[in-house]
């Protein structure tokens, strides 16, 4: 494991002579840090060698990744229709592109879904109100909630997925404050 700290971009050279201090480290929150990453390596797509899994899952390129977003996106509404399983990775989606600075969110999850852009926002907006990503007001983004992790741990590992995966999520997101609905 490494640890990365890169200097603010508004960082004055006064600031940055003084390297870290024990009290810059004090202030990183570690916890929050593990637990992100912890969210993130459930809601990632895993490689898998698998003959029988999908072939979304195994993406690892930026445009790759996005690519297998919108395959998985389009064969779970082929498959299941506006069900959790597509809204939760319709929210997974969206948090990436917010994350990622895309400028247009709503034409790009169009793109990925194959729907219209009208659709898309729909979509979105049914996921939020399926209790999947929670609302920043003003602002886009948001945040996946537990039950958008257990949906999504299911459409990746399947329905057989270990509870145990599946409480530690639900305790991820409450500490990231996505609650801890199911």
């Amino acid at each position: 494991m490494s640890i990365t700290i890169t200097a603010a971009p508004d960082a004055t050279d006064d600031q940055l002579l003084g390297g870290l201090s024990s009290t810059v480290l004090r202030q990183i929150d570690f916890p929050a840090a593990r637990s992100d990453w912890q969210v993130q390596r459930i809601v990632t797509p895993k490689p898998i060698d698998s003959a029988n899994s999908p072939k979304w899952l195994s993406p690892w390129t930026k445009e790759e990744v996005m690519n297998s977003r919108a395959e998985g996106l389009q064969e779970t509404l082929a498959r299941d229709g506006v069900a959790d399983g597509y809204l939760a990775l319709l929210a997974e989606a969206y948090v990436a592109l917010v994350g990622s600075g895309e400028s247009s969110v709503a034409a790009k999850l169009a793109e990925m879904t194959g729907r219209s852009r009208d659709t898309a926002r729909q979509h979105l907006h049914r996921a939020r109100k399926a209790g999947m990503l929670t609302s920043i007001p003003g602002k886009a983004g948001g945040v996946l909630t537990a039950k958008a992790i257990k949906a999504i741990q299911h459409e990746i590992e399947g329905p057989d997925a270990p509870e145990a995966e599946w409480e530690m999520a639900q305790r991820l997101a409450a500490k990231m404050g996505g609650g801890a609905s199911s």
